[in-house]
């Protein structure tokens, strides 16, 4: 297994060894798993889904941001929240 990065969207890219049995792609918040010897759109569409989730995690932090900036009983802290799990 190898890792690499990706900067746009910010992601860890982790490629099975070649010649896995599975030849699916998944990700999993800014983490991808797919076959090293992955088709050339694979790439491209799970980076989608990373872009996917890096927007909806940072527009729940704005939106908890301001709830915890106008209601003084609610803590910053409630912007660890924000982060989104996608299960699909």
């Amino acid at each position: 297994m190898s890792i690499k990065f990706s900067i746009l969207p910010p992601a860890i890219i982790y490629l099975r060894r070649v010649g896995s049995v599975d030849r699916w792609g998944r990700s999993r918040g800014p983490v991808v798993v797919m076959p090293a010897d992955f088709p050339d759109h694979m790439r491209e569409h799970e980076l989608t889904h990373v872009k996917q989730w890096w927007v909806l995690t940072l527009a729940s932090a704005s939106v908890l941001a301001v709830l915890a900036y106008f209601v003084p009983q609610v803590p910053f802290g409630v912007i660890g929240l924000s982060v989104v799990s996608i299960s699909y």
